[in-house]
């Protein structure tokens, strides 16, 4: 049963990974303890502090090959849960609970020679807080271009633009997929979205770098239309352990130096935000990561 699910897996990875590590699993687990709530325009806040708060995240990727040149769709879904919990939270805006923001990604990849790519993105998402129920209407979407270079290791280099619209601009990205130093280190970066590094010092074990910027939109009030931004930018270096081949396990730690809720009237009306101060991260998190010599 295994040898089926790994070559399931594996069955379109050889033409997409080439010299890289994919990761067709992810779910993680992040925690962090209490903080103040360092700036805001909003009144009634000047003794708040966020007590706690927790994310669970999982997400499925799996690409699809097709072509004589082998284009790519890469879709992944996934789903978030966000709880977090508050002390005298002030009473000019609401006070947020439980959001669930369920996205669905999509990347193409369309090579034009052995060298160059052009790159595709769009995306879907939908953040609900408790009690507001799922809406296709409360949807939010991102779309951009860009390209990428082949190297002659296999790797890839290249930039896209994205246009966020729960920020309401396009946002660039720098992009390195694949390994250096004989294996040694793996990256996954698309900068400054979202940045893994690896280094690996045995079979079985990984140092492991993640760089998030997250910028999640959930509906707050179904009737009143209101809605908030969480906006937060991770760092935390873990130590991954191979579990069983391909499924690792990732205890890490690090500090969020951005952490910010935006207040809307509707889908494009800022009214005000809330900073909460640099805090401690501390997280766990389970992945599959096929490496494609593995199983030449």
């Amino acid at each position: 049963m295994k040898k089926l699910i790994v070559t399931f897996i594996l069955l379109n990875v050889f033409a997409f990974a080439k010299a890289q590590i994919f990761e067709p699993f992810t779910l993680r687990y992040q925690f962090t303890p209490s903080t103040d709530v360092s700036s805001t325009d909003f009144t009634g806040f000047e003794d708040a502090e966020r007590t706690e708060q927790q994310i669970v995240e999982a997400a499925f990727r799996y690409p699809i090959t097709f072509g004589k040149r082998n284009a790519i769709i890469l879709p992944e879904l996934s789903h978030k849960i966000m709880g977090q919990r508050f002390n005298n939270w002030g009473n000019t805006v609401e006070e947020p609970s439980t959001g669930n923001l369920t996205r669905l990604f999509l990347k193409g990849v369309f090579p034009i020679n052995e060298k160059w790519n052009i790159l595709g993105v769009a995306a879907i998402s939908q953040g609900i807080n408790s009690g507001v129920d799922w809406n296709l209407s409360n949807s939010y979407y991102r779309y951009g271009a860009g390209f990428l270079i082949n190297n002659s290791k296999g790797n890839q280099i290249g930039a896209s633009v994205q246009y966020i619209e729960e920020i309401g601009f396009p946002a660039p990205a720098f992009i390195f997929i694949g390994t250096t130093g004989e294996g040694k280190w793996n990256y996954n970066v698309t900068f400054p979205l979202l940045s893994i590094i690896e280094y690996n010092l045995n079979d079985n074990w990984r140092l492991r770098f993640e760089e998030r910027f997250d910028n999640d939109r959930f509906i707050l009030d179904k009737d009143a239309g209101s809605n908030y931004n969480q906006t937060m930018l991770n760092l935390s270096l873990g130590l991954s352990y191979k579990i069983a081949k391909p499924v690792y396990l990732n205890l890490q730690a690090g500090f969020t130096p951005l952490n910010i809720l935006t207040y809307y009237e509707d889908r494009t009306n800022d009214i005000d935000s809330v900073n909460f101060g640099i805090q401690p991260t501390f997280g766990a998190s389970i992945y599959i990561s096929v490496n494609p010599k593995d199983y030449l």
